[in-house]
């Protein structure tokens, strides 16, 4: 069962995520809440020792979670190259969830408009049940207490982010607003700690493998990120991110006017691997970028073009490599014929830092 799929909808698989059954819902607390008691008895540590009290009543995410949600803003960017903005400058993070004003209200029913997936929309194996954690309405976000007590800081940071989504974009439908959450929470639990891990391990490029449930979610991404902000191809600038099987990014950039990127990765044993990004900006109404050959391994490289690359190779390897292109002034007049083309046939490329191999 995929706990973090089910975080997105709102709702807590409890036997996945917590070693103990939920516990009934009533609770003393005291002035700021260190302590909440339940009705049989038992005490809990009180999830606002993450948060803390404001003088209008709602609570402000304590620098810990304020960390992990920054971090999640910055690797959309940063690594991904994703725009969060509308065309008008609102930002999801900037102007729905970091906010100092942002309205937090712990709970411990919640309020009789919230609604929530029916647990038959959700497949559950036997022992496990789905508890309700958050609910936002209008521009006030509802979390219980004690359900939320029982999250890491990433899967608190993942629901805030999830519960945010339906103030910034209330119109969009609740299935692609999970999409987005799933695909974050894979790249926040899988993707990001094993590209950490590569630095320890080299080997890790070639274990590395996604799902096809998580290859499809992930692939799902960057469209959904458009609907978001509002942002379509043919009038401004978007990103298109294809992931591969083994962990290897394909990111394309398209400007007004422009098609995205189509890749093609195709050949026997073809490995874009874990570690490996390649981006081509556009320079041309149309590009087109292919990855093909036997055996290729592209490995913990960064490949940036400035126009549209084919990368072609019998057993070849690059590897540990970083290439950068910048294209010379006039670079949209260039004919066909003069953008790249990397040819390799059974050669290995070690530390190659650009020009003739």
């Amino acid at each position: 069962m995929n706990a973090l799929a089910l975080l997105a909808a709102g709702w807590i698989c409890s036997s996945v995520l917590f070693a103990t059954p939920a516990a009934a819902s009533g609770h003393e607390t005291g002035n700021g809440g260190n302590v909440i008691q339940l009705a049989d008895g038992k005490s809990y540590e009180l999830v606002d020792l993450r948060f803390a009290v404001s003088p209008n009543g709602t609570f402000r995410p304590s620098r810990e979670l304020r960390e992990e949600l920054q971090l999640i803003w910055s690797r959309l960017i940063h690594d991904l190259g994703l725009s969060l903005s509308t065309p008008q400058g609102r930002n999801l993070f900037a102007s729905e969830i970091l906010p100092p004003n942002i309205d937090f209200r712990f709970i411990s029913k919640f309020p009789q408009e919230c609604r929530f997936l029916d647990e038959t929309a959700i497949p559950l194996e036997e022992g496990e049940k789905l508890l309700n954690a958050g609910c936002t309405l209008q521009r006030v976000t509802y979390l219980h207490a004690e359900t939320f007590s029982k999250l890491s800081t990433q899967q608190k940071a993942l629901l805030i982010l999830h519960e945010r989504l339906h103030a910034f974009a209330p119109d969009m439908p609740l299935t692609h607003k999970m999409q987005i959450v799933g695909a974050i929470a894979i790249l926040e639990s899988r993707y990001f700690p094993a590209l950490h891990a590569l630095r320890k391990d080299p080997s890790l490029a070639e274990r590395f493998e996604f799902t096809t449930s998580e290859l499809t979610t992930l692939n799902l991404l960057s469209g959904r990120i458009r609907e978001l902000i509002g942002r379509t191809l043919p009038t401004t600038r978007a990103t298109e991110l294809v992931f591969t099987q083994h962990g290897g990014l394909l990111r394309s950039f398209a400007v007004a006017g422009e098609d995205v990127g189509e890749w093609v990765v195709g050949g026997d044993g073809v490995m874009i691997s874990l570690g490996s990004t390649i981006t081509v900006g556009s320079l041309r109404a149309h590009y087109r970028g292919a990855v093909t050959g036997r055996n290729l391994r592209i490995i913990r490289s960064t490949l940036d073009f400035e126009s549209a690359p084919s990368i072609l190779g019998v057993n070849a390897s690059i590897i540990d490599s970083r290439a950068q292109f910048a294209a010379p002034a006039g670079a949209a007049e260039l004919p066909w014929s003069n953008m790249l083309t990397i040819e390799l046939k059974n050669r290995v490329i070690r530390d190659w830092k650009g020009g003739a191999f």
